[in-house]
């Protein structure tokens, strides 16, 4: 669990929007473009390479890296 004070503070690298912690994968969402961004050593890890972009494809959800949408 990431403690509530950080979540107040930490923003998408892209979009400067708020973050979500997502508890089932540890990982921060930013709703506002569809990433997310892991967890290393317990740090989140916001550079926008490491991220990866969430697709909706019909009933499917892709992952793919924030660095190829570039």
């Amino acid at each position: 669990m990431i403690d509530q004070k950080l979540l107040d503070i930490l923003v998408c690298p892209l979009s400067k929007k708020p973050l979500r912690y997502n508890s089932s994968t540890s990982e921060l969402i930013s709703d506002e473009i569809g990433a997310t961004f892991a967890f290393r050593n317990g740090i989140p890890n916001l550079m926008p390479d490491d991220g990866r972009l969430l697709r909706k494809n019909n009933a499917n959800t892709s992952e793919t890296d924030c660095s190829k949408e570039k």
